[in-house]
């Protein structure tokens, strides 16, 4: 009799193992269903539940934004917040929140919650729209007080780059724009144009600061949603935190509730921006902004007393 050679040995063997894994795997799931049929006969029922999954990991939040800066940007460093002082945010053309500041969509959100205007119509954000819509060439100029900056700066819409940012600025152009016609498709306005000055912008805007006004109000500030995004500005001992990305409108109904700080987070790679380099700064390096256009800004978003300039506008009456 001819001995069976080894490579036929493992293979038998291996074929005896799959049949006894298969068989036995077999005889279990018949042993599962006769058990599940004898719990639904006495009224039982059995699912499979799948485990939850586990809460995300927020970056650890600091009370202080330098200690949160040095977290970050060490050797090792991590992703982290800060609790950002509102009385020390400001949007990109420098409006600041009350009681100090005009922020339209604080004030419109005070009126709706007191009762006051419940609806876009009569409400200040309607009153700031109408303000726009007459000044639509020349709102950033007067507001800023920049007389050389590129005229792109000097939009009603947005000031396309900040001296200190590294985009240029028709990249920048084209990502505001993409950003504006993606929100108005998300919030049900997917006609609207990016250039045109319409009431029906102004009503989303009321209409998505009453939804999240509502909804921070029962379930609080959510981080899981992502912190506020900002830049941080130092000049001399002073700091500002200026918007770089999502968060104003969460920042409004946190101001509107009474908060005095938000979570925040440092926009992209953490930095701070310094007066004292306004040389460096990329968009003065390209000639973009000139040195002292740049600076004009730079003290704007720091000196800008933006209540008083929207009293002499005659901003902060609400249209009757």
């Amino acid at each position: 009799m001819k001995s069976v050679p080894s490579w036929a040995k493992v293979s038998l063997l291996s074929i005896t193992d799959i049949v006894k894994r298969h068989t036995s795997m077999y005889a279990i799931n018949i042993v599962k269903r006769l058990a599940k049929a004898g719990l639904r006969r006495a009224g039982l029922e059995i699912s499979r539940v799948s485990s939850p999954e586990p809460p995300p990991v927020l970056p650890p939040i600091f009370d202080d934004p330098i200690e949160a800066f040095y977290f970050q940007t060490g050797r090792g460093g991590r992703p982290s917040a800060f609790l950002c002082p509102l009385n020390r945010m400001v949007k990109d053309n420098g409006f600041s929140y009350p009681p100090n500041g005009y922020e339209p969509s604080v004030l419109a959100m005070l009126d709706y919650i007191s009762g006051l205007c419940t609806e876009y119509s009569g409400s200040h954000i309607e009153r700031y729209h109408a303000w726009r819509g007459v000044n639509i060439n020349n709102a950033l100029d007067n507001l800023i007080g920049v007389t050389d900056a590129p005229a792109l700066m000097k939009t009603s819409k947005h000031v396309a780059v900040l001296p200190w940012d590294t985009i240029d600025v028709e990249t920048r152009q084209a990502e505001i724009e993409a950003n504006m016609m993606y929100e108005y498709k998300r919030h049900g306005w997917p006609d609207l144009d990016v250039d045109e000055h319409v009431p029906a912008k102004g009503e989303m805007e009321f209409k998505r600061c009453v939804r999240i006004l509502e909804k921070i109000s029962k379930e609080g500030f959510q981080r899981i949603h992502g912190d506020v995004r900002v830049t941080m500005l130092k000049r001399d001992g002073e700091y500002r935190f200026v918007f770089s990305g999502a968060g104003k409108h969460r920042t409004a109904a946190m101001a509107t509730l009474g908060e005095t700080h938000i979570p925040a987070s440092f926009h992209g790679h953490p930095r701070i921006i310094e007066m004292n380099d306004v040389e460096y700064w990329p968009q003065v390096r390209r000639n973009i902004w000139p040195r002292k256009s740049a600076l004009e800004y730079f003290n704007h978003l720091f000196d800008f007393d933006s209540k008083e300039w929207a009293r002499k506008q005659g901003l902060l009456e609400r249209l009757e």
